[in-house]
């Protein structure tokens, strides 16, 4: 059973106390006579994983993983608009239109949900963030002649999403990763 107490400061440090078989999910303030406690212990290498696991929960170490999973969600929003909603033959005609060959949608395609896969489980966070970069600097090419705002088909959203992908890669993968 986990149970949580929260103190008056809000940066504050997570820790595990061990009670019998069960482990508490402490947020304390940080108090290094209690930490030194508590990392005393762990008496074998999966409590000391196990801790630092429950360390790495953060307010900031789940903004990233929440950052990874809205990337995540971008990337399955318009997979689907290509695959689901259109379908694959207007994927390709849009592809012609831009005097690119048809197998590039079908790399986009794919490329785009091995992404989305990739970010849910944390596998190759940063390299996948870097890695699918020109696929929306692509996109900002594309829709240039729209203008800049979102509302117009212009580059807003492109733009944003390539800098959150960077900020992304800076970060890493968060917590919750396999």
């Amino acid at each position: 059973m986990i149970a949580t107490s929260i103190f008056y400061r809000l940066r504050s440090h997570c820790m595990v106390r061990a009670r019998g078989s069960s482990y508490a999910l402490v947020f304390a303030p940080e108090d290094r006579s209690t930490v030194a406690r508590d990392q005393a212990m762990a008496t074998n290498p999966s409590d000391n994983r196990r801790m630092e696991l429950l360390q790495d929960l953060t307010l900031s170490g789940l903004g990233v993983v929440l950052l990874r999973f809205i990337i995540a969600g971008f990337w399955i929003a318009h997979w689907w608009y290509k695959v689901g909603y259109r379908g694959m033959a207007a994927t390709e005609a849009f592809f012609s239109r831009q005097s690119l060959p048809a197998w590039l949608a079908w790399f986009d395609v794919s490329f785009e949900i091995v992404v989305a896969v990739c970010l849910i489980l944390g596998i190759y966070v940063r390299v996948l963030c870097l890695l699918s970069l020109p696929i929306l600097f692509a996109s900002v090419w594309i829709y240039r002649k729209n203008g800049f705002y979102f509302s117009s088909g212009g580059i807003e959203l492109p733009i944003f999403w390539a800098l959150a992908q960077i900020a992304q890669a800076l970060l890493g993968p968060g917590t919750f990763r396999m």
